[in-house]
């Protein structure tokens, strides 16, 4: 299986729970990485990036009122 690394993705071998962290970012044309342990293909397992309060801005969409006199 040829793979696409990017910054930050995690790789996992299903059979003893080796892990590869992905430190610089593949930036071929095509993929062509080829992460393999304990004669099994690696399986990324990198967790989608999750939104903070902090990571928001004014202009999401989101509307928050601080008018409590209701």
């Amino acid at each position: 299986m040829t793979l696409d690394p990017q910054l930050g993705d995690m790789f996992e071998c299903r059979k003893c729970t080796a892990q590869i962290h992905v430190t610089r970012g593949c930036d071929c044309d095509t993929p062509c990485a080829d992460f393999q342990c304990c004669g099994l293909p690696m399986e990324n397992v990198t967790e989608p990036a999750v939104q903070t309060a902090d990571d928001t801005e004014l202009n999401d969409g989101l509307e928050i009122s601080s008018d409590r006199s209701s």
